[in-house]
């Protein structure tokens, strides 16, 4: 999976990347890169400010993947922002968003669709 994310937020509001092969009952960290470099839990950056390619390596099987971020009271920063969502699979690339991986696919529960 590749995606471009844009995260500005303060160290206590990350985001996590997490898989699911159990339907969504339990969920664990899903390990990814960062423009090549390794992050194995909760990510924060600020100031940065710039779109940045991601990658994970996904399970072969029923897999559901989730970005999560937790946020506490006081505010910093632009966000957490996802655009570019491309799926490997067997027979080739497919992008969220297209006819191969409609929106449908995709729950948007506590995210907005905005234009980049």
């Amino acid at each position: 999976m590749e995606f471009e994310t844009l995260v500005d937020v303060e160290s206590t509001d990350p985001l996590h990347l997490e898989l699911s092969t159990d339907s969504g009952e339990t969920w664990a960290p899903l390990p990814w890169t960062l423009d090549g470099t390794p992050v194995t839990g909760p990510y924060a950056a600020s100031g940065l400010r710039q779109w940045q390619h991601a990658e994970a390596a996904l399970p072969s099987g029923r897999v559901q993947v989730r970005w999560r971020q937790t946020t506490d009271a006081s505010l910093s920063g632009r966000g957490v922002h996802l655009d570019d969502i491309r799926l490997t699979l067997g027979r080739g690339q497919a992008q969220v968003g297209t006819e191969d991986a409609p929106w449908r696919l995709v729950a948007d529960d506590g995210w907005e669709r905005v234009t980049r």
